[in-house]
């Protein structure tokens, strides 16, 4: 079933185009789901606005599934969480920044909600960090 907002367009200054408002409807319906810049974006902008942010804990994909659902501004997927559900061990350091990566790219395509991940020390010295920044950035992250 296709839901279709038809909107007249009239030549005020200020209103929103048909597409705008087509995207904006499709992207609250979670048919056209938000780009990972666009999460980003969301949460710099409660963060700058100081707003008060909750933020579920997620650690796999149904947790995930379960907490995009709730309406939350943001998520938090936390180390020893996805570390337990994924090895059946606490976080002592047995997953690899490749593997956390992995599981991070995985959450963060699966929902429309801006997740804030654990990242551990960063794997390592300086450019380590600077590699895990980035490497999460990549993977769609909104924030460390």
């Amino acid at each position: 079933m296709w839901i279709v907002c038809v909107v007249a367009r009239q030549n005020l200054a200020g209103l929103p185009s048909r597409s705008e408002l087509n995207d904006q409807f499709l992207v609250t319906l979670g048919v056209y789901p938000m780009s990972a810049a666009q999460k980003r974006g969301a949460l710099a902008s409660r963060i700058r606005r100081r707003e008060f942010t909750t933020a579920p804990g997620i650690f796999d994909m149904l947790s995930v599934k379960i907490a995009d659902r709730q309406g939350h501004a943001a998520m938090y997927m936390t180390g020893y969480g996805t570390v337990a559900s994924y090895l059946g061990l606490p976080d002592a350091g047995l997953a690899s920044y490749t593997d956390m990566v992995h599981r991070a790219t995985m959450m963060a395509a699966g929902s429309d909600t801006p997740i804030i991940a654990d990242a551990d020390t960063g794997y390592g010295g300086l450019l380590n960090v600077q590699h895990t920044v980035r490497g999460y950035e990549s993977a769609g992250i909104a924030a460390i």
